[in-house]
């Protein structure tokens, strides 16, 4: 009888083709496709609590005042969601930030610096849902207030710096220092911080191969970036210039420290440059642009006659390869 039970089971797995081409096999699929979809049906009709959690953005700035901390950036809320909207939120997108504008805080001065201020969540709680397209019960979980420090706050012109990546193809080289413009821009934010600062940056970019000259448009980043800050412009130009590089030779004369106490005689006294410049650049090539010295050798140091020669000053688009002699011997002048 086990035999008989279990012949249907090995014909099938030796002989599968049949199976899927007996005629009540389409009625299997369609019986199965209805069965699924009403579970699939009564499943995603059902509400579920779902945690969410929404990151906030503080964004705006008072009068007088700048925010400078808080205590949180990520809101926590439950819903009662569908089964579709469940799935879209857990596997399908996250939430976008949340602009929480401080401008209209109310402020405690704590001293002659700083001031705190809170927020109910429930306020924004309308704002949120609507946002975020729920429709159903939602309730705060976590903080149900938010706790802001606020400082005073001041401008100050600060100079950009470019925050740019590159690469220059064999043969080539930078026809000129990279160029932002405008190179100063006025930063808007808490003392403290703008304090500490000597200059900002772009936001950073990858340009690859530079094989010509580009000119990006590029955003400025905020010195802390979860905190805001005004700062106008807020965008500058960076300009990349790339050309083909020429050899050139310059002899130049070698100078000595401006100290009464170093009297010294070179031999020789004048040493070869051998620099690469771009193509573009070589008609306004001056050797005079060039300078190069020696430092006063130490007294302490007996038997010393040679003096290594350091390069002191070179135009920006200029790049030396090789000081010809790079040492020279002298001689202490009475």
């Amino acid at each position: 009888m086990k035999y008989l039970r279990l012949k249907p089971l090995l014909h099938f797995l030796v002989y599968p083709g049949k199976f899927f081409i007996r005629r009540d096999f389409p009625v299997f699929l369609f019986c199965l496709f209805i069965s699924t979809s009403l579970w699939l049906i009564i499943r995603f009709s059902q509400p579920y609590e779902l945690v969410i959690s929404v990151p906030l953005k503080y964004t705006g700035m008072s009068k007088n005042l700048a925010l400078v901390s808080y205590t949180d950036s990520v809101l926590k809320l439950k819903a009662t969601l569908r089964g579709i909207q469940v799935v879209s939120y857990r596997y399908l997108s996250q939430p976008k930030a949340f602009d929480v504008n401080i401008t209209t805080l109310r402020t405690r001065k704590v001293d002659a610096l700083r001031h705190k201020a809170y927020l109910p969540v429930s306020q924004l709680l309308p704002d949120i849902v609507q946002q975020l397209g729920i429709h159903g019960q939602v309730s705060i979980l976590e903080p149900d207030t938010l706790f802001f420090f606020l400082e005073k706050r001041m401008t100050r012109r600060l100079p950009v710096r470019a925050d740019v990546v590159y690469q220059i193809p064999q043969g080539m080289m930078p026809a000129d220092t990279i160029k932002v413009v405008p190179e100063w821009v006025e930063v808007t934010g808490p003392v403290s911080i703008l304090d500490t600062l000597s200059h900002i940056y772009t936001s950073p970019a990858n340009v690859g191969i530079l094989s010509s000259d580009q000119t990006l448009r590029l955003e400025l980043k905020r010195p802390v970036p979860h905190l805001p800050f005004v700062i106008k412009p807020s965008q500058v130009e960076v300009k990349l210039s790339v050309d083909k590089y020429m050899e050139a030779v310059a002899v130049v004369p070698v100078s000595l420290p401006d100290t009464s106490g170093c009297r010294l005689k070179l031999i020789p006294d004048k040493v070869k440059l051998h620099l690469v410049m771009p193509m573009r650049r070589y008609r306004e090539f001056v050797p005079a642009a060039c300078l190069v010295g020696v430092n006063c050798p130490p007294v302490e140091v007996q038997g010393m006659t040679t003096l290594p020669v350091h390069i002191i000053k070179l135009p920006s688009y200029v790049r030396c390869l090789e000081i010809e002699p790079p040492v020279v011997e002298f001689l202490i002048l009475n």
